[in-house]
């Protein structure tokens, strides 16, 4: 039997909206959403033939550190927060209430999905974000809301750093906001997504929705 879920995944930078099946299709086998929704970035950044995207371009001074006051906020971000807050609209508006509503993204997507979750007006189900983090404080605006957030994030990653998902989790939970980070111990492939937290996602999302 179906569960009354319906999924959002976004897919990381420099890849597209294929590059989540995998993803969808454990979750489909573990949760039995109602619905999964494929998100694409809106912009293309592929080379030659190759499908290729991005949900925001980096900003130029990305080198500053994350608190840094003076970093600027990514370009591109209030496009992507529309593309998701439109998706879950949809939802809605066939009748899907807020709350059985979750985004998954990993890396640049997870950062989309956060921000997104954190400037929808109402409570969605839940926010994961898998090897992402948190835009700029000011990019942000978030709502007073009441959805959880669940990070989960490799020690290893020299590609997002975990330091990042520990400034999100300390931002956020200043904000008083519902988030937990989960860190994992990947030495191989450790930006990638690994059957251990996709097993805790489904539980995490099966545990939500029979709240």
């Amino acid at each position: 039997m179906p569960s009354p879920c319906k999924l959002i995944l976004l897919h990381g930078l420099g890849s597209n909206r294929e590059g989540m099946q995998p993803l969808a299709d454990e979750l489909h086998g573990s949760v039995a959403p109602e619905e999964t929704i494929l998100l694409e970035g809106p912009f293309d950044v592929g080379k030659g033939t190759a499908s290729a995207f991005a949900w925001f371009t980096p900003p130029d001074d990305a080198h500053r550190a994350l608190d840094d006051p003076k970093r600027a906020s990514p370009s591109g971000l209030e496009k992507s927060v529309k593309k998701i807050h439109d998706q879950i609209d949809q939802f809605v508006q066939g009748g899907t209430p807020t709350n059985q509503i979750f985004l998954i993204g990993h890396s640049q997507g997870g950062a989309a999905a956060i921000t997104a979750g954190l400037m929808y007006p109402q409570t969605l189900g839940g926010v994961i974000a898998i090897a992402g983090y948190l835009t700029l404080d000011e990019a942000m605006h978030p709502s007073v809301t009441k959805t959880p957030f669940r990070f989960h994030h490799a020690l290893e990653d020299d590609n997002v750093s975990c330091y990042w998902a520990d400034y999100a989790r300390n931002a956020m939970e200043e904000l008083g906001l519902n988030c937990q980070v989960k860190f994992w111990d990947f030495s191989e492939n450790p930006h990638a997504i690994h059957p251990p937290q996709i097993e805790a996602i489904s539980e995490w999302i099966r545990g939500t929705t029979l709240l």
